[in-house]
């Protein structure tokens, strides 16, 4: 009798354990069931520090995820409406980054 199949069992256990743990902690900050699957198939396993560090980030990187929204998790997770972490998710993308081809001069309105 081989020992695999025991040590498949703990690994698959420890890995259902981090997700259960990733889906509690989102579900505590008012994210849905949904959203909580698609930040999971995400981030994985680096789910919770990196919500937690950067909630705006979710709207960036998660299609479907409003600034709104991040900014609801943001406020749960304690971050402050003048935190400088929050202007800066609020701000516009700056013109080069929409439009690689515009310049400082004469920027592209059509991009």
């Amino acid at each position: 009798m081989s020992c695999v199949p025991g040590a498949r069992f703990t690994r698959a256990w420890a890995e259902q354990k981090i997700v259960r743990e990733i889906m509690v902690f989102l579900q505590s900050h008012g994210v849905g069931t949904s959203r909580a699957v698609r930040i999971f198939k995400t981030y994985g396993a680096d789910a919770i520090p990196l919500v937690t560090e950067n909630p705006y980030r979710l709207a960036r990187d998660i299609r479907g995820i409003s600034f709104r929204t991040a900014d609801a998790i943001a406020e749960r997770l304690g971050i402050p409406k003048d935190s400088m972490i929050r202007a800066r998710a609020a701000s516009p993308m700056p013109c080069w980054r929409r439009c690689p081809t515009a310049t400082a001069a004469c920027p592209r309105t059509s991009c």
